[in-house]
């Protein structure tokens, strides 16, 4: 980007990072059934569905089925890549289609079910009814996992000022480096304000009023 006639340019490229590779292990996972669920509307039913979530997101979802404790789903095998066995989870829900769905129990897997493959119930929790998978081992692939950042620092920024666009002697040009020292893909704003920050530090250094300001006063042995 031009930081203005005769102000020199700053390159400035917005990339996402990446994280660590890692063995991950491929499943073929089949959600086919739950039984005692709790029951979520007036009348000792629920309207349940199961999603199966990994590392926190949703890997996929069931059908719902209306008006049952015990809802067979059968839904068709689904093949995902999980790194550690305590990323795979299930939860079940009651549909609620005027108010929010109401969370009903969670499942999880232990080692030996993730590195062997299990075919049977896993506990919803005390009270919450059990509910029937089918987990089969396909094989080890290498993955790239997401990285882990703060809420808002989804994206890092790599900034550089090209060579040329100052003079190599200038101060200023050394002021600009430090900025982009402190700021440059590590900066925990988002792209969009840390490019307006720099831009407008850039600009106000560059200024002429400001560069006649920072000039050096003379030592007394140059008087």
């Amino acid at each position: 980007r031009s930081l203005g006639r005769d102000k020199g340019r700053i390159n400035i490229t917005v990339k996402k990072s990446t994280g660590p590779s890692r063995k991950a292990t491929k499943l073929r996972i089949t959600v086919v059934s739950a039984k005692d669920v709790k029951a979520a509307d007036l009348l000792g039913t629920s309207d349940p569905y199961c999603i199966c979530k990994i590392r926190g997101k949703e890997a996929f979802r069931t059908k719902t089925i209306w008006k049952t404790l015990s809802p067979v789903w059968d839904h068709p095998p689904e093949e995902v890549l999980v790194a550690n066995y305590r990323d795979l989870k299930f939860e079940i829900y009651d549909k609620d289609v005027m108010s929010k769905d109401d969370f009903l129990g969670s499942a999880v897997v232990d080692h030996d079910m993730f590195a062997y493959g299990h075919d049977g119930d896993l506990s919803l929790g005390l009270g919450n009814g059990t509910l029937k998978v089918k987990l089969e081992v396909l094989g080890i692939e290498e993955i790239t996992l997401p990285p882990r950042q703060p809420a808002d620092a989804k994206e890092q920024l790599d900034v550089s000022l090209p060579e040329g666009d100052l003079d190599a002697s200038s101060p200023d040009k050394s002021r600009l480096e430090g900025i982009l020292a402190r700021v440059g893909g590590r900066s925990p704003c988002s792209p969009a304000s840390t490019i307006t920050f720099l831009r407008s530090k850039m600009t106000e250094m560059l200024s002429p009023s400001n560069r006649n300001s920072n000039r050096a006063a003379p030592s007394e042995g140059e008087k």
